[in-house]
């Protein structure tokens, strides 16, 4: 979401409609996202579906890539059959409503990584920009799958502002980074 030199501000309200996301975007090389929040950018999605496409010419890896702000609100978000991460967030994620995101299809063993089903990794993104990854949840009807936080950069932390919602596995793989972990916990139920 960005043309590339400006920051845009986008909110869609999907009005309960389901938004299929297909074919692939990305940077060149990396076109293995459904939808790609850039740095500096804001999207917010309202009440609906978005749902990662399940066709074979359709490989999408992960169904959303945030590098800025996203905000669901009341969004169901599902992982296509190549899905590996359903999101990777890499900049500010906000959970919201009776907003759900499921395990991607796809194990990390499948390329190499820990035996792991995820449904949001949370990975601060410092290759251009010092960012954190933050995750916001103060939903009790928010549930999500398992959630991977990734420590191998160099820079930002991992901030995790959870009081409410539930989540399913936490997970940090072994990693040589010197990210660390962050937040305000006080609330949720973690599996």
């Amino acid at each position: 979401v960005s043309d590339g030199s400006v920051a845009l501000n986008i909110a869609i309200d999907l009005n309960g409609k389901t938004l299929t996301l297909k074919p692939p975007v990305g940077s060149v090389g990396t076109v293995t996202n459904g939808i790609r929040v850039l740095a500096y950018s804001k999207l917010s999605l309202i009440n609906g579906n978005v749902v990662c496409s399940d066709a074979a010419e359709d490989v999408i890896k992960v169904g959303i890539a945030n590098y800025g702000t996203l905000v669901l609100d009341s969004v169901n978000v599902k992982s296509g059959a190549n899905t590996i991460y359903t999101i990777n967030n890499r900049g500010s994620l906000t959970l919201s409503g009776s907003s759900t995101v499921e395990n991607g299809k796809v194990c990390q063993s499948d390329y190499g990584a820990k035996d792991n089903y995820v449904a949001i990794t949370n990975d601060p993104y410092s290759l251009y920009y010092n960012k954190d990854a933050e995750i916001i949840c103060s939903s009790a009807d928010v549930k999500v799958g398992n959630l991977q936080l990734e420590t191998y950069g160099k820079t930002g932390e991992i901030v995790l502002d959870i009081s409410a919602g539930s989540f399913g596995e936490v997970t940090k793989p072994e990693t040589s980074g010197s990210v660390t972990v962050a937040g305000n916990i006080t609330g949720g139920n973690f599996g």
